[in-house]
Protein backbone atom coordinates (compact mmCIF):
# COMPACT_ATOMS: atom_id res chain seq x y z
CA UNK A 1 0.00 0.00 0.00
CA UNK A 2 2.80 2.56 0.77
CA UNK A 3 4.46 1.36 -2.51
CA UNK A 4 1.56 2.13 -4.23
CA UNK A 5 0.55 5.48 -2.41
CA UNK A 6 4.08 6.42 -3.51
CA UNK A 7 3.83 5.91 -7.01
CA UNK A 8 0.12 7.43 -7.25
CA UNK A 9 2.09 10.66 -5.70
CA UNK A 10 4.23 10.51 -8.30
CA UNK A 11 2.23 10.89 -10.82
CA UNK A 12 0.83 13.90 -9.25
CA UNK A 13 -2.30 12.59 -6.98
CA UNK A 14 -2.88 14.86 -4.11
CA UNK A 15 -2.96 13.34 -0.63
CA UNK A 16 -5.99 13.67 -0.18
CA UNK A 17 -7.03 12.00 -3.68
CA UNK A 18 -4.85 9.16 -2.75
CA UNK A 19 -6.73 8.82 0.67
CA UNK A 20 -10.08 8.52 -0.80
CA UNK A 21 -8.48 5.65 -3.59
CA UNK A 22 -7.05 3.64 -1.78
CA UNK A 23 -9.06 3.63 1.85
CA UNK A 24 -11.65 0.69 1.47
CA UNK A 25 -14.86 1.25 2.75
CA UNK A 26 -15.66 0.63 5.78
CA UNK A 27 -19.06 -1.14 6.89
CA UNK A 28 -20.29 0.01 10.53
CA UNK A 29 -23.33 -2.12 11.55
CA UNK A 30 -26.19 -0.03 13.18
CA UNK A 31 -28.43 -2.41 13.44
CA UNK A 32 -28.62 -6.51 13.43
CA UNK A 33 -31.29 -8.57 14.73
CA UNK A 34 -31.53 -12.23 13.64
CA UNK A 35 -34.47 -14.26 14.25
CA UNK A 36 -34.43 -18.28 13.90
CA UNK A 37 -37.35 -20.52 14.77
CA UNK A 38 -37.42 -24.10 14.23
CA UNK A 39 -40.31 -25.90 14.60
CA UNK A 40 -41.11 -29.38 14.83
CA UNK A 41 -44.50 -30.23 15.35
CA UNK A 42 -45.86 -34.13 15.34
CA UNK A 43 -50.07 -35.35 15.71
CA UNK A 44 -51.58 -38.12 15.48
CA UNK A 45 -55.17 -38.38 16.07
CA UNK A 46 -59.20 -39.11 14.38
CA UNK A 47 -60.51 -36.32 11.81
CA UNK A 48 -63.61 -37.97 12.58
CA UNK A 49 -66.41 -35.50 12.21
CA UNK A 50 -64.37 -32.13 11.76
CA UNK A 51 -66.14 -30.31 8.66
CA UNK A 52 -65.84 -27.01 7.48
CA UNK A 53 -68.75 -24.69 8.16
CA UNK A 54 -66.97 -21.37 5.94
CA UNK A 55 -64.83 -21.27 3.24
CA UNK A 56 -63.48 -17.90 2.04
CA UNK A 57 -60.72 -17.19 -1.03
CA UNK A 58 -59.54 -13.22 -1.48
CA UNK A 59 -57.06 -11.84 -4.39
CA UNK A 60 -55.11 -8.65 -3.50
CA UNK A 61 -53.83 -6.25 -6.27
CA UNK A 62 -50.93 -8.09 -6.58
CA UNK A 63 -52.50 -11.28 -7.54
CA UNK A 64 -51.63 -12.79 -3.96
CA UNK A 65 -54.24 -15.45 -3.14
CA UNK A 66 -55.49 -16.36 0.22
CA UNK A 67 -57.62 -19.09 1.05
CA UNK A 68 -59.72 -19.20 4.55
CA UNK A 69 -61.66 -22.00 6.17
CA UNK A 70 -63.97 -22.22 9.16
CA UNK A 71 -63.75 -25.41 10.55
CA UNK A 72 -66.23 -27.49 13.73
CA UNK A 73 -65.89 -30.34 15.10
CA UNK A 74 -68.77 -31.77 16.59
CA UNK A 75 -69.55 -34.64 18.80
CA UNK A 76 -72.85 -35.28 16.51
CA UNK A 77 -71.11 -34.98 13.53
CA UNK A 78 -68.51 -37.64 14.76
CA UNK A 79 -71.04 -39.53 16.41
CA UNK A 80 -72.67 -39.81 12.42
CA UNK A 81 -69.20 -40.20 10.88
CA UNK A 82 -68.76 -43.27 13.01
CA UNK A 83 -71.87 -44.77 12.56
CA UNK A 84 -71.37 -44.67 9.02
CA UNK A 85 -67.63 -46.00 9.47
CA UNK A 86 -69.48 -49.20 11.51
CA UNK A 87 -72.04 -49.37 9.08
CA UNK A 88 -74.54 -48.90 12.21
CA UNK A 89 -78.82 -48.39 11.34
CA UNK A 90 -79.37 -44.96 11.06
CA UNK A 91 -82.82 -43.90 12.04
CA UNK A 92 -84.23 -40.71 10.54
CA UNK A 93 -84.96 -37.47 12.55
CA UNK A 94 -88.41 -35.57 12.00
CA UNK A 95 -87.53 -32.59 13.60
CA UNK A 96 -84.87 -32.00 11.05
CA UNK A 97 -86.31 -32.41 7.75
CA UNK A 98 -85.42 -30.49 4.59
CA UNK A 99 -85.57 -30.33 0.61
CA UNK A 100 -84.48 -33.74 -0.74
CA UNK A 101 -80.61 -33.69 -1.49
CA UNK A 102 -81.06 -33.09 -4.70
CA UNK A 103 -83.21 -30.15 -4.93
CA UNK A 104 -80.61 -28.80 -2.35
CA UNK A 105 -77.74 -29.28 -4.74
CA UNK A 106 -79.70 -28.20 -7.74
CA UNK A 107 -80.43 -24.45 -5.57
CA UNK A 108 -76.47 -24.12 -5.59
CA UNK A 109 -75.81 -21.27 -8.70
CA UNK A 110 -73.03 -21.87 -10.47
CA UNK A 111 -71.33 -18.33 -8.97
CA UNK A 112 -72.31 -20.05 -5.77
CA UNK A 113 -70.52 -23.53 -6.49
CA UNK A 114 -66.66 -22.62 -6.48
CA UNK A 115 -66.67 -20.68 -3.01
CA UNK A 116 -68.03 -24.49 -1.36
CA UNK A 117 -65.04 -26.55 -0.49
CA UNK A 118 -65.13 -29.69 1.59
CA UNK A 119 -67.68 -31.43 3.17
CA UNK A 120 -71.42 -30.32 4.33
CA UNK A 121 -73.64 -32.79 6.63
CA UNK A 122 -77.31 -31.88 5.48
CA UNK A 123 -80.68 -32.99 6.30
CA UNK A 124 -82.97 -34.82 3.58
CA UNK A 125 -86.96 -34.87 3.13
CA UNK A 126 -87.44 -38.21 5.49
CA UNK A 127 -84.76 -36.47 8.10
CA UNK A 128 -82.32 -38.52 7.24
CA UNK A 129 -78.50 -37.31 7.17
CA UNK A 130 -76.10 -36.10 3.95
CA UNK A 131 -72.80 -36.15 3.69
CA UNK A 132 -72.64 -33.61 0.59
CA UNK A 133 -68.83 -33.19 -0.44
CA UNK A 134 -67.85 -30.28 -2.75
CA UNK A 135 -64.62 -31.42 -4.83
CA UNK A 136 -63.14 -28.90 -7.07
CA UNK A 137 -60.25 -28.49 -9.48
CA UNK A 138 -58.31 -25.46 -11.48
CA UNK A 139 -56.92 -25.71 -15.00
CA UNK A 140 -55.67 -22.59 -17.20
CA UNK A 141 -56.51 -22.90 -20.90
CA UNK A 142 -53.43 -20.13 -21.83
CA UNK A 143 -51.37 -21.35 -24.63
CA UNK A 144 -52.89 -24.32 -25.36
CA UNK A 145 -54.54 -25.71 -28.35
CA UNK A 146 -58.16 -26.94 -28.59
CA UNK A 147 -57.39 -30.44 -28.40
CA UNK A 148 -55.00 -30.05 -25.30
CA UNK A 149 -57.34 -27.45 -23.30
CA UNK A 150 -59.86 -30.89 -23.47
CA UNK A 151 -57.19 -32.67 -22.37
CA UNK A 152 -56.84 -30.51 -19.65
CA UNK A 153 -60.50 -30.10 -18.60
CA UNK A 154 -61.05 -33.77 -18.77
CA UNK A 155 -58.07 -33.98 -16.02
CA UNK A 156 -59.20 -31.38 -14.02
CA UNK A 157 -62.63 -32.74 -13.76
CA UNK A 158 -61.25 -36.55 -12.57
CA UNK A 159 -59.26 -34.82 -9.96
CA UNK A 160 -62.07 -32.72 -8.58
CA UNK A 161 -64.15 -36.35 -8.44
CA UNK A 162 -61.21 -37.33 -6.36
CA UNK A 163 -61.13 -34.69 -4.44
CA UNK A 164 -64.78 -34.93 -3.45
CA UNK A 165 -64.22 -38.67 -2.86
CA UNK A 166 -61.23 -38.09 -0.81
CA UNK A 167 -63.42 -34.89 1.38
CA UNK A 168 -66.09 -37.20 2.35
CA UNK A 169 -63.77 -40.38 3.15
CA UNK A 170 -61.80 -38.12 5.44
CA UNK A 171 -64.97 -37.49 7.45
CA UNK A 172 -66.40 -40.50 7.85
CA UNK A 173 -62.95 -42.52 8.79
CA UNK A 174 -59.31 -40.79 8.73
CA UNK A 175 -56.61 -41.14 10.68
CA UNK A 176 -54.09 -38.76 10.48
CA UNK A 177 -50.74 -38.42 10.60
CA UNK A 178 -49.33 -35.10 10.35
CA UNK A 179 -45.54 -34.07 10.68
CA UNK A 180 -44.40 -30.07 9.96
CA UNK A 181 -41.45 -29.33 10.31
CA UNK A 182 -40.53 -25.83 10.17
CA UNK A 183 -36.98 -23.69 9.97
CA UNK A 184 -37.48 -20.23 9.40
CA UNK A 185 -34.52 -18.05 9.50
CA UNK A 186 -34.38 -13.71 8.74
CA UNK A 187 -31.37 -11.68 8.90
CA UNK A 188 -32.01 -7.56 9.19
CA UNK A 189 -28.97 -5.60 9.03
CA UNK A 190 -28.86 -2.10 8.42
CA UNK A 191 -25.67 -0.40 7.63
CA UNK A 192 -23.99 2.71 6.40
CA UNK A 193 -21.25 2.66 3.70
CA UNK A 194 -19.06 5.20 4.54
CA UNK A 195 -16.40 6.01 2.16
CA UNK A 196 -13.14 8.41 4.14
CA UNK A 197 -14.51 12.07 3.92
CA UNK A 198 -17.75 11.20 1.96
CA UNK A 199 -21.33 11.07 2.68
CA UNK A 200 -22.43 8.10 4.52
CA UNK A 201 -24.63 5.74 2.44
CA UNK A 202 -27.44 3.59 4.27
CA UNK A 203 -27.69 0.18 3.13
CA UNK A 204 -30.47 -1.73 4.38
CA UNK A 205 -29.25 -6.04 4.05
CA UNK A 206 -32.42 -8.10 4.02
CA UNK A 207 -31.92 -12.37 3.86
CA UNK A 208 -34.97 -14.54 4.48
CA UNK A 209 -34.61 -18.27 4.32
CA UNK A 210 -37.70 -19.86 4.74
CA UNK A 211 -37.46 -23.28 4.78
CA UNK A 212 -40.43 -25.80 5.11
CA UNK A 213 -40.76 -29.13 5.00
CA UNK A 214 -44.52 -31.15 5.30
CA UNK A 215 -45.46 -34.40 5.50
CA UNK A 216 -49.05 -35.51 5.88
CA UNK A 217 -50.27 -39.05 5.57
CA UNK A 218 -54.03 -39.91 5.36
CA UNK A 219 -55.16 -43.21 5.71
CA UNK A 220 -59.57 -43.65 5.14
CA UNK A 221 -60.76 -46.51 4.09
CA UNK A 222 -63.97 -46.91 3.93
CA UNK A 223 -67.19 -48.63 1.62
CA UNK A 224 -69.85 -46.29 0.71
CA UNK A 225 -72.92 -48.51 -1.00
CA UNK A 226 -74.88 -45.36 -2.05
CA UNK A 227 -72.05 -43.04 -3.26
CA UNK A 228 -73.62 -40.52 -5.40
CA UNK A 229 -72.03 -37.98 -7.74
CA UNK A 230 -74.90 -35.75 -8.60
CA UNK A 231 -73.60 -32.70 -10.11
CA UNK A 232 -70.51 -31.52 -11.90
CA UNK A 233 -69.95 -27.94 -12.90
CA UNK A 234 -67.55 -25.27 -14.46
CA UNK A 235 -66.65 -21.45 -14.06
CA UNK A 236 -64.35 -19.15 -14.30
CA UNK A 237 -62.79 -18.28 -11.51
CA UNK A 238 -65.03 -15.62 -9.36
CA UNK A 239 -61.65 -13.36 -9.04
CA UNK A 240 -58.77 -14.22 -11.63
CA UNK A 241 -60.49 -14.75 -15.29
CA UNK A 242 -57.73 -16.43 -16.92
CA UNK A 243 -58.48 -19.44 -14.31
CA UNK A 244 -61.00 -22.11 -15.16
CA UNK A 245 -62.79 -24.13 -12.25
CA UNK A 246 -64.46 -27.65 -12.58
CA UNK A 247 -66.03 -28.88 -9.92
CA UNK A 248 -68.43 -32.12 -8.38
CA UNK A 249 -71.15 -32.43 -5.75
CA UNK A 250 -71.09 -35.63 -4.88
CA UNK A 251 -73.07 -37.24 -1.19
CA UNK A 252 -73.64 -40.25 0.24
CA UNK A 253 -77.17 -40.59 2.43
CA UNK A 254 -78.87 -44.13 4.38
CA UNK A 255 -81.16 -43.50 2.01
CA UNK A 256 -79.29 -43.66 -0.88
CA UNK A 257 -77.62 -47.01 0.42
CA UNK A 258 -81.85 -48.62 0.93
CA UNK A 259 -82.10 -47.49 -3.11
CA UNK A 260 -79.15 -49.12 -4.20
CA UNK A 261 -79.64 -52.11 -1.77
CA UNK A 262 -83.38 -52.25 -3.27
CA UNK A 263 -81.68 -52.44 -7.07
CA UNK A 264 -79.82 -55.13 -6.12
CA UNK A 265 -82.45 -57.26 -4.34
CA UNK A 266 -81.44 -56.78 -0.43
CA UNK A 267 -83.63 -55.15 2.15
CA UNK A 268 -84.06 -51.45 3.25
CA UNK A 269 -81.37 -51.05 6.07
CA UNK A 270 -82.19 -47.38 7.27
CA UNK A 271 -86.20 -47.85 6.34
CA UNK A 272 -88.20 -46.43 9.94
CA UNK A 273 -90.29 -48.52 11.61
CA UNK A 274 -93.14 -46.25 10.52
CA UNK A 275 -93.67 -43.32 7.58
CA UNK A 276 -92.48 -40.16 8.69
CA UNK A 277 -94.65 -37.92 6.93
CA UNK A 278 -93.61 -35.42 4.12
CA UNK A 279 -92.59 -31.51 5.60
CA UNK A 280 -93.05 -28.48 2.92
CA UNK A 281 -90.00 -27.90 1.28
CA UNK A 282 -87.60 -25.00 3.28
CA UNK A 283 -85.76 -22.36 1.49
CA UNK A 284 -81.97 -22.21 1.33
CA UNK A 285 -79.90 -19.33 2.43
CA UNK A 286 -77.42 -18.34 -0.68
CA UNK A 287 -73.80 -16.22 -0.60
CA UNK A 288 -72.05 -15.08 -3.60
CA UNK A 289 -68.48 -13.75 -2.08
CA UNK A 290 -68.53 -16.89 0.42
CA UNK A 291 -70.15 -19.88 1.25
CA UNK A 292 -73.12 -20.10 2.71
CA UNK A 293 -73.69 -19.93 6.26
CA UNK A 294 -74.23 -22.89 8.23
CA UNK A 295 -77.63 -24.39 9.85
CA UNK A 296 -75.96 -23.82 13.73
CA UNK A 297 -79.24 -26.82 14.52
CA UNK A 298 -77.29 -29.04 12.10
CA UNK A 299 -74.85 -29.50 15.29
Amino acid sequence: EQTLDQKLAENGMSEDEIQRLTTPVQKRTGLAERISRRTLNEAMGSAAGLIPVKTFEGVDDEGNSAIGVVAVYSEGMRHIANQISRGDVIRPDPNRRRDSITDQIASYENDELPNEFGVRVKWDEQGYPAIVSFGQWGWSPENLSKKKRAQRRKFAMKQAENDALSHLTIFIRASTRFTEESNVGADLEEAFNLPRGGVPEEIEEIEIADKLVETARIKAEVALTGYTQNRSWTARHPLLEEQHLVGVVAYWSPAREDAIRKTIGKEAKHAPSKEISQKQPKKQISGSAQSREPDLADF
